[in-house]
């Protein structure tokens, strides 16, 4: 728990003992502290692999924060961006721990990250979550002219949790330098094609795509659909 020291406390932030400060974000001449824990939990076999899956989670929300904040609206209590991202794509065991050298023990003594690397299962990844209708689109990609062409067909059904005026959106994630591309495309009524040009830092075989609607006003979102995922060494 913080605490609040007296206002004769000096230094904008820093460690004293047992104990973080940092001026108060509102409050002029308020330094905060709060104590920090001298016992550092260990990881065990069972527990690393969870970790290692979470940063990594948490890792991408930030690499995709744009496209996260107009996929994951507020919910019923108020959860939304990169806290739903992360607990849904986690539940949906989107990434997964894996131990470098199986047949090593897993030492305590060791972090995590010096034991196990995350794989990323990005087809099953959701950078939009909701109930709205899914958008009809599809991608093609011209390597030679490094062109990325998404046709949309019109798909508005009445009587269903859609509205012509729906927003569509395609999200182009490029995974080895950990790029993030977000596109409005058209609204549900409307059939066409949108083109983007990418430059060559993005490896056309390492592009994860996704679509997803919104609402015109941007307070409910569908589920994302996958379009591509990237290609494994070898393929």
């Amino acid at each position: 728990m913080s605490k609040e020291l007296e206002p004769a406390a000096t230094g904008k932030s820093g460690r004293r003992g047992n104990e973080i400060f940092w001026t108060h974000p509102t409050k002029s001449g308020i330094i905060v502290a709060r104590a920090v824990s001298a016992r550092t939990i260990k990881l065990d076999a069972e527990r690393k692999p969870h970790a290692v899956a979470f940063g990594s989670i948490g890792h991408l929300s930030r690499k995709m924060i744009k496209a996260i904040r107009l996929g994951f609206p507020p919910n019923i209590i108020r959860e939304k961006g990169a806290t739903l991202f992360i607990r849904i794509n986690l539940k949906n065991g989107v990434a997964e721990g894996i131990q470098n050298d199986p047949d090593a023990p897993v030492s305590k003594n060791k972090k995590a990250s010096e034991e196990f690397h995350a794989e990323i299962h990005f087809d099953r990844l959701l950078v939009a979550n909701g109930e709205l209708e899914g958008p009809d689109v599809t991608v093609a990609i011209d390597k030679e002219s490094r062109i990325l062409t998404f046709t949309q067909t019109e798909n508005f059904l009445e009587g269903s949790k859609n509205e012509e005026n729906d927003r569509i959106y395609a999200v182009i994630y490029e995974t080895k330098i950990e790029a993030c591309i977000i596109r409005e495309l058209r609204q549900r009524k409307e059939n066409g094609m949108t083109s983007v040009s990418l430059p060559e830092r993005y490896d056309l075989d390492q592009l994860a795509i996704y679509t997803f609607a919104t609402s015109r006003r941007g307070d409910q979102a569908s589920n994302s659909q996958c379009l591509q995922t990237p290609k494994n060494k070898g393929e």
